[in-house]
């Protein structure tokens, strides 16, 4: 007589549990990166550890005379995985080049060597570590981790998500950095930062980012009172230094989308907007002194103000769309320069 029904349903549930779970092992463990120089790609899982070892191996071959730069590839499947990130000091610690231990985002992924670019397949990282997501009214006090932090020449992030890191990506020395089709739609301190030690030639392209986001289930934000609340209120953008260009980004329903205090930048068709019905929920693009900044042919919708220009800065703004300010499309305070004209 045949097993009944129900024990054939079991074994078969069994069967597929096993074959999941054989293939979730698999996927964890694909990385190809290997410690010779000249490899010049590799694939990693949706693995912390993976990926940190891979940057490891790729910061190891700084100096080598063999190495001409890295592609490391998230394998991250259809749909893409969800990377859960400690960046803790004992994940640093398990992959001591994989970090840059002095930083203040001590704990974040860095890529210390030239020409290290990392494909994230579109995969979503997402902290889980001790830090707090939060606002902070000046610098928030160390460590702060982020995800990645960038210290070579031409190193790449491109093609993910990312969520809740206290200090997202930053760009800490070097030139010629690309950043590019990137979302952060859960926002601590700031999305993307340039420290005032960053070099010039970056690129920010073809990425979102939202702020005013109500935090998921199992996640906080904190506004800079350390009250409770929706993430991504301050800054999406912040401009401490060195040079880059900013283009054919959606930056939406936070204060300020770009904040530039020093360097020479450029901002190219990026599209920002505000609320219909909250004057403070976009306040402005802000540039203060003594950075400079060209603006063209972005689009700018119901912000308090288009642009602010304070300090001792320089604002050249041509060719913008800037509609439905709540109060001007422009506001120059202090020494700042501006020379404009706003595209209605």
């Amino acid at each position: 007589m045949p097993p009944p029904r129900a024990f054939r349903r079991g074994v078969c549930l069994l069967f597929l549990s096993a074959v999941l779970s054989a293939a979730t092992r698999d996927a964890a463990a694909v990385s190809t990166c290997t410690t010779t120089c000249a490899q010049t790609a590799c694939t990693v899982g949706c693995d912390e550890g993976e990926l940190r070892d891979a940057v490891a191996k790729a910061n190891d071959c700084l100096g080598n005379a063999a190495w001409t730069g890295r592609t490391i590839t998230i394998d991250a499947g259809t749909p893409a995985c969800t990377i859960p990130m400690q960046n803790d000091v004992a994940a640093a610690s398990a992959y001591p080049n994989s970090s840059c231990a002095n930083d203040p985002e001590a704990y974040s992924v860095c890529l210390r060597n030239d020409g290290i670019r990392i494909r994230g397949g579109n995969a979503t990282f997402v902290y889980v570590g001790s830090g707090l997501c939060r606002q902070c009214t000046d610098e928030c006090p160390p460590p702060q981790p982020g995800l990645f932090t960038l210290k070579g020449n031409n190193d790449e992030l491109t093609d993910f998500t990312y969520r809740y890191f206290p200090e997202g990506l930053h760009v800490r020395l070097g030139s010629g950095h690309t950043i590019a089709r990137v979302t952060n739609d859960r926002i601590c301190e700031d999305a993307v930062t340039l420290d005032i030690t960053a070099g010039t030639g970056n690129t920010l392209a073809d990425s979102t980012f939202i702020g005013n986001q109500p935090a998921e289930p199992g996640h906080t934000c904190l506004l800079p009172n350390d009250a409770v609340g929706p993430c991504g209120t301050d800054k999406a953008i912040q401009l401490n230094g060195g040079g880059v260009t900013i283009v054919h980004n959606t930056i939406t329903s936070i204060s300020q989308p770009v904040h530039a205090q020093a360097g020479e930048h450029v901002l190219l068709a990026n599209t920002s907007a505000g609320s219909a019905s909250d004057d403070n929920l976009c306040q402005s693009y802000t540039v203060t002194g003594p950075a400079e900044v060209t603006m063209s042919a972005n689009k700018i919708d119901r912000c308090k103000f288009g642009v602010r220009v304070d300090g001792t800065a320089f604002v050249s703004a041509d060719g913008n769309f800037i509609t439905n300010p709540w109060v001007a499309a422009f506001d120059v305070r202090g020494a700042g320069r501006l020379r404009a004209r706003a595209t209605a």
